[in-house]
């Protein structure tokens, strides 16, 4: 898997400057937000939105927050367990507990009409994987998806996975300028459908297909 997009430093800073709002929009439909795109705009403005909940507040400051911190240049390696945890915690916020931790305990991911139960993530064999995932002989593209759907399917914390992953995912694209990817709204459900059955049997080719052709833009 090739590369999409190959773009200047400068071209890929304006893209993130540009898709900020919609980035941090389409990461909050994963936790089912009811938010419109203007109004996360006017809450990332700092402007008073009727009708919106504090908590969802929350949630879509949290996610600039993160999407920020991925966004930092940086003279290591754009992504490690190390910053994969720190998204985690950006991405629940410093109060909710255990946030930024591996789980420690088993957890149950319902699926439509099934369940799914993550193994416990051991840190040694998970720094191990992500290494593994982020050292591959491929694209920066082909390793950002498969870290990506690595993160969604190892629920490596207890809350947030799915948003962590998204960010992570953005992460090494931003800092290769390879473009930037968020799941499609109308999409979603599509896309939601999919994962839940990469949840089952792990095969993860045809759905990293779909997000190339789909998710990624630039």
């Amino acid at each position: 898997m090739l590369d999409k997009f190959s773009l200047t430093r400068t071209q890929e800073q304006n893209l993130m400057e540009k898709n900020m709002s919609q980035l941090v929009y389409l990461a909050g439909k994963f936790e089912h937000l009811q938010t419109s795109l203007l109004d996360t705009k006017a809450i990332l403005s700092d402007l008073p939105v009727a009708g919106v909940k504090p908590s969802t507040i929350r949630v879509i400051l949290n996610l600039h927050d993160a999407f920020t911190y991925a966004t930092v240049p940086t003279s290591t390696a754009p992504v490690t367990v190390e910053t994969i945890s720190h998204i985690n915690l950006l991405v629940q916020g410093g109060g909710a507990p255990e946030a930024g931790q591996f789980r420690d305990r088993a957890i149950v991911v319902p699926l439509t009409d099934d369940e799914y139960q993550p193994p416990i993530p051991d840190p040694v064999e998970t720094t191990t994987a992500v290494h593994s995932i982020l050292a591959a002989d491929t694209s920066t593209t082909d390793r950002a998806l498969t870290l990506l759907l690595w993160l969604m399917r190892s629920q490596l914390f207890l809350d947030g996975n799915k948003r962590t992953a998204l960010v992570a995912a953005n992460a090494l694209l931003f800092s290769d300028n390879r473009g930037l990817l968020a799941i499609p709204e109308d999409k979603l459900h599509w896309f939601n459908w999919q994962l839940e059955k990469f949840y089952k049997n792990g095969a993860d080719a045809s759905l990293k297909q779909w997000l190339y052709t789909n998710a990624l833009f630039g």
